[in-house]
């Protein structure tokens, strides 16, 4: 059985800042599965921050020189915690596993231990992904289980500048549904800016279909439940076809739909533009002020380097479940009084337009947006008149959507 080996496990969060490299969070055994021969072996697990290192079997007489025999070390940097498919089937979609996963080496229920013929049970399965790797573990129960992961990801060494080893955007399981057989298949997917991958099962390292998001839309689709909860499903539309997928629950659902909304790229050649024209943005981290090509489209506010729009520089969703916009006070020479702020409930954005007229063209445009994106059943509030495209006389513009 594992021991907690720290107190502050208990809160919640992603880092452990009492915890430095070496201190021990948690340790105990565990079941792992090679990574060539697909086949169990039980190992000692001690986990601090940024790793994990695991040990051979050993006599309980020899147990004070453990850390002396060191069978491996598996990097937690960006990682990704997940049950394994025969898990998730089991524990959250509450059925057995599909018969061709059981029939895999390991796929559930039991199987026999390496070097005897113990069974031991597999039913609470769940993979570490770090940089390009996959450690496929197995816990006695799923206390245990979830004991492990909560602790794995307090001690995952996040980087989100890491290039070569980036963290995903978002991870999890979904039902994928084909467009042309209605066939549905249970996928492991994994978000990353501009792309989704999907694997059969979590512990695949190779991707079963790699996915570009460029130039798709992607949308709730309508709930079909009679208790008037919301939708689990959702759509990816693009040139090549429409993907249908359905999540957990609608609150996974919908968190799907936005972080995909925010990764797609698009194609300024294929994506009607709303609106495009140079303003000036304030930074996020110093307060400097650039010039830059703002582009309006696909329900983003885009900005580039030039009017070519070859190199985009950031961007920021203006739909979702509420967008604001608002005055704002920053002056740039001669653009004073010309600025507005977007906030769009996590990221913001302040630019300065030319002029007055150019201004309100913009805040009127992204109204404009915002309303035309607003879901079936919504309502607005606080909405601007014809004679002020900017709102209320505090000079702001809010949509609300009221939820069911």
């Amino acid at each position: 059985m594992s021991l907690l080996m720290d107190e502050n496990l208990t809160g919640k969060g992603l880092t452990i800042p009492e915890t430095h490299e070496g201190h021990t969070v948690l340790e105990g055994w565990l079941l792992k599965r090679g990574a060539v021969v697909k086949n169990l072996k039980r190992r000692y697990f001690i986990l601090s921050r940024g790793r994990m290192d695991y040990y051979h079997d050993l006599d309980k007489e020899k147990e004070k020189y453990l850390k002396l025999e060191r069978k491996g070390t598996f990097p937690i940097h960006n990682a990704q915690v997940v049950y394994c498919r025969a898990t998730y089937e089991l524990l959250v979609l509450n059925k057995e596993p599909a018969a061709e996963v059981r029939e895999k080496p390991q796929g559930g229920l039991f199987t026999k231990l390496m070097g005897g013929s113990e069974e031991v049970s597999t039913d609470f399965g769940f993979c570490v992904r770090s940089e390009g790797r996959v450690l496929m573990l197995y816990a006695k129960s799923k206390q245990e289980m979830d004991e492990w992961n909560k602790a794995i990801t307090r001690c995952n060494e996040f980087d989100p500048l890491d290039t070569e080893n980036p963290p995903p955007v978002k991870d999890g399981w979904l039902v994928k549904t084909s467009s042309t057989d209605a066939e549905q298949k249970l996928r492991y997917a994994v978000l990353y800016d501009g792309r989704m991958n999907y694997f059969e099962d979590s512990a695949d390292e190779q991707v079963k279909v790699c996915m570009p998001l460029n130039d798709v839309r992607v949308e709730l689709m309508p709930s079909t439940s009679e208790d008037g909860s919301g939708s689990s499903k959702f759509q990816v539309a693009g040139r090549d076809g429409v993907w249908f997928f359905e999540a957990a629950n609608d609150f996974e659902a919908n968190s799907w739909v936005e972080a995909i909304q925010q990764s797609v790229n698009f194609s300024p050649s294929w994506i009607p533009i709303q609106k495009e024209g140079w303003m000036v943005k304030l930074g996020h981290r110093t307060e400097t002020l650039t010039r830059r090509y703002f582009v309006l489209s696909g329900g983003l506010v885009a900005y580039y380097v030039d009017e070519t729009m070859t190199s985009e520089l950031g961007r920021i969703p203006v739909r979702g479940p509420g967008v604001k916009v608002e005055l704002s006070d920053v002056e740039s020479g001669n653009a004073s009084g010309f600025s507005f702020k977007i906030f769009n409930g996590k990221e913001e954005l302040i630019c300065t337009a030319p002029t007055e007229e150019k201004k309100t063209e913009w805040l009127e445009a992204i109204r404009e947006v915002v309303v035309h994106c607003a879901p079936a059943g919504g309502e607005t509030a606080d909405a601007a008149s014809d004679d002020d495209p900017v709102g209320s006389e505090e000079g702001f513009y809010l949509i609300k959507w009221a939820h069911n």
